[in-house]
């Protein structure tokens, strides 16, 4: 029995890149589309609020797992699904908390934080799927990619 040694990274670089523009969208977002379109600077502020508080969660929790780092080929998805899962946890508890401490607008914070959430995942997913299906194939080696039965 033998035992991969194969060791990929998450896409850092590309994370971060992804993380600055979904923070400039959220910023764009709430400053600027929203207020012609109705809500109030109160409301606004909410949404871009409760969008910032899922990004930096979102964000946080990647960085337990150290993206730059290179991880066993077999851990690394398990290690992104875990903080998958606790960004989905840890997000509405502490949205919670902030929203009976700070009492914005309900309806305008839960939309930017649920907003957020889901640019993050939807965003994020094929980031790194396609990341690591490039270092799959790079490790597999020329030739070997184009086979298929």
């Amino acid at each position: 029995m033998t035992v991969s040694k194969t060791r990929f990274t998450l896409p850092a670089r590309g994370l971060l890149i992804l993380w600055l523009l979904l923070i400039l969208g959220a910023f764009l977002g709430w400053g600027v589309v929203a207020q012609p379109a109705g809500a109030t600077p109160a409301q606004a502020q909410a949404g871009l609020f409760g969008g910032l508080l899922a990004l930096g969660l979102c964000g946080g929790a990647l960085l337990i797992i150290a993206p730059w780092r290179d991880h066993p080929a077999s851990e690394l998805p398990t290690l992104w699904l875990l903080v998958t899962v606790v960004r989905l946890l840890a997000t509405p508890m502490v949205a919670l908390l902030l929203y009976f401490a700070a009492r914005p607008p309900m309806d305008f914070f839960v939309v930017g934080l649920a907003i957020a959430f889901l640019c993050v995942l939807f965003f994020e997913t094929p980031l790194i799927a396609l990341d690591v299906r490039r270092q799959i194939v790079a490790e597999e080696g020329p030739g070997v990619s184009g086979e298929r039965s």
